[in-house]
């Protein structure tokens, strides 16, 4: 099951019918509606499939955009489930909610989640910006890098605590709806949940709908820092892994189309199941052409259709 996500073209869309008719012209018959979609984009896709033109297979929270964002912010963390901020937490939790009910409602089987972070002193985009530098194996580096990791896991206990208590509500909620909730693999090292946070939350929610979302990109990225090993977690959460995000990454700059990287996608090839959703999630400025050479590629070489 391929999908290409409406984060590739919804932000120059003046309607939801442009991007229907942009990503069928590439073939596909499937979309994740990406967070920031506004409601107006959100209600002509509605109406799309229910004309048969397309099928909604995920939607990444928080969608359709909440009329209430602050700052401005259009991101998945503009509330944050992981806040110890109560206030904020519980306004992560019903804008969630939002989204849950949104994907019943259009026929989308689940919904992609971000997990928030542990606040700290944070070092990552220094990390990130060494990594570019082709300074990774400095003295440098190796401090920040174990440092951002440390203080990490000094502060994580709380955040972690927030998490969990805002995926139990949900997790039943998502129950009652029918619907799945993916927990994403995330980028930088303060974000929730690490290598090892993934498999206590799937451990907590064994029986639950709460399930794991592998993306490609984020997980190279935490491999390209040194910090995980991407194979381990397709070993790890394989059987708990109702699906993934797509792309390609050169070092720190990830949301390429699919073979415009550096990424060896063949490496992973045994893990990806036919029953897996399969979101194709470029950013802007991939082209059409490149969306096209990467999808025929995973549908001939990697899992073909």
């Amino acid at each position: 099951m391929y999908a290409i996500s409406t984060a590739w073209n919804a932000w120059r869309a003046l309607s939801g019918d442009d991007i229907v008719s942009e990503v069928t012209q590439l073939g596909f018959v499937n979309v994740e509606l990406s967070f920031s979609l506004p409601v107006h984009l959100f209600t002509d896709i509605k109406d799309s499939v229910k004309a048969g033109r397309i099928r909604v297979v995920s939607l990444h929270n928080f969608c359709p955009l909440p009329v209430i964002s602050p700052r401005g912010d259009t991101t998945p963390d503009m509330f944050l489930v992981s806040s110890p901020d109560e206030g904020e937490r519980e306004r992560a939790v019903r804008f969630t909610k939002q989204t849950i009910d949104a994907a019943h409602d259009i026929g989308a089987q689940c919904v992609v989640l971000h997990l928030g972070r542990v606040d700290h002193q944070d070092d990552g985009k220094v990390l990130s910006r060494l990594l570019e530098e082709g300074k990774s194996g400095s003295l440098r580096y190796r401090f920040l890098k174990a440092r951002c990791t440390a203080r990490r896991e000094r502060c994580k206990k709380k955040y972690l605590d927030q998490v969990l208590k805002s995926l139990d509500e949900l997790n039943g909620y998502a129950m009652q709806r029918g619907v799945l909730i993916g927990v994403e693999t995330r980028y930088y090292i303060r974000e929730i949940p690490s290598f090892r946070e993934v498999g206590i939350i799937l451990d907590t929610f064994k029986k639950g709908n709460i399930h794991y979302w592998h993306d490609i990109g984020h997980a190279q990225f935490k491999e390209n820092l040194g910090v995980d090993v991407h194979e381990a977690y397709f070993k790890a959460y394989g059987d708990r892994m109702i699906g993934m995000h797509i792309h390609d990454i050169v070092r720190s700059d990830d949301h390429r189309a699919p073979l415009c990287g550096t990424l060896n996608y063949r490496k992973f090839k045994q893990y990806v199941r036919p029953d897996m959703v399969k979101v194709f999630e470029m950013h802007h400025p991939a082209t059409a052409d490149e969306v096209r050479r990467g999808y025929e590629f995973f549908r001939e070489s990697i899992c073909p259709e």
